[in-house]
């Protein structure tokens, strides 16, 4: 959502600090899911954010 309204910077951060934090949360299957779903969506910020730059 947050990229949505035009906070591309915060919704970057707040997916690392996400994947930092479960990263250090342990090796449970529900926590390796959660881990990669947030490293896709860093990915696909990231795309996002290199398109605007190239505009």
């Amino acid at each position: 959502m947050l990229v949505e309204v035009g906070k591309v910077s915060d919704s970057l951060r707040y997916c690392q600090a996400s994947i930092k934090v479960l990263k250090a949360s342990g090796r449970a299957p529900e926590l390796e899911v959660w881990k990669q779903l947030f490293s896709s969506l860093e990915e696909r910020i990231h795309t996002h954010q290199q398109r605007l730059e190239g505009e």
